[in-house]
């Protein structure tokens, strides 16, 4: 049987240092009707003379040298000239052991209903050691969980091509990150796929944009340096996709509710002690909880 087209986008940003060797982890997958397509978002390092070169061994690889627009706007042009069956982000940085793509769409394959895959990953130091005592949690992908927090790492995610035309159809200007619009367009719209395993390493060191913490405090500083980060970017988020997402009446009434929630208090009350939304972790919801009664969520 014939493969279905696959392309991985990623986007690269003064990246030299691990792009050579993440680039190679994704040529060497074992899916073999592959293209990767690299947008250079303006580095000004040896990035776009790593990527020429590497582009010049394969003919897998088409590369787009362009001007600096930022991450989200950068993954959103490069799914806009996709034309693959299937699409999977990839960051500069990662490494990914060679069965990750077949693993993804071969998941798709099997549940029709899906439009999206996301999975784990293992988190390893600078140089790819694994961290120790760190477990693969079994996420539940849901609109629910969508609206207050994305599970679906980018670097994880292998989107459907009907997930891409409805991306597509509305490219936002107040995406948190991509990734999370994704996920809520495919939560909202469909299913999503999580596979509890792992097949890709997440490597952490001082450049991530967006790392993973592995230790109890770890985890309190980067929560806490993220809330502050996006304090107003999820109000907008919100407000933007319910301007192109509508017709499911209950998941409608929900983003509703946490637009209304800051000029109104007794919606504030009601939202806050329900259980129309969840984060995976209990504590991570008692926070919100918190959060949305001191106006202070979105």
């Amino acid at each position: 049987m014939e493969q279905k087209k696959v392309q991985v986008l990623m986007s690269t940003y003064n990246g030299q240092r691990y792009v050579e060797q993440q680039v190679r982890s994704i040529l060497n997958q074992t899916w073999e009707n592959l293209e990767l397509l690299i947008r250079d978002d303006g580095s000004s390092d040896e990035t776009v003379s790593i990527l020429k070169r590497l582009a010049e061994e394969d003919a897998r690889i088409r590369l787009f040298i362009e001007k600096n627009v930022g991450s989200n706007r950068s993954f959103f042009q490069l799914l806009r000239v996709s034309d693959a069956d299937y699409v999977a982000f990839a960051d500069q940085d990662d490494y990914w052991l060679p069965e990750k793509i077949e693993k993804a769409v071969e998941a798709l394959q099997n549940h029709p209903e899906a439009l999206l895959y996301c999975g784990n990953k293992i988190l390893t130091d600078a140089e790819l050691v694994p961290m120790e005592g760190v477990e693969l949690p079994d996420l539940k992908p849901s609109f629910e969980g969508a609206v207050v927090e994305s599970i679906c790492t980018g670097c994880t995610s292998v989107l459907t091509k009907r997930l891409v035309w409805m991306v597509c159809e509305h490219l936002p200007k107040h995406a948190i990150v991509h990734d999370w619009w994704v996920y809520l367009v495919a939560t909202y719209h469909g299913e999503v796929y999580f596979d509890q395993n792992a097949y890709m390493y997440y490597r952490q060191h001082e450049g991530n944009q967006i790392g993973a913490a592995d230790s109890f405090i770890g985890t309190l500083k980067a929560k806490k340096k993220y809330l502050d980060k996006s304090r107003g970017l999820l109000k907008a988020q919100l407000q933007e996709f319910k301007e192109h997402n509508r017709g499911r009446e209950e998941y409608d009434a929900l983003v509703d509710d946490f637009l209304a929630s800051e000029d109104n208090a007794k919606i504030r009350r009601k939202l806050a002690l329900s259980n129309r939304f969840h984060r995976q972790s209990g504590l991570d919801q008692m926070v919100v909880r918190a959060l949305i009664l001191t106006k202070r969520f979105l």
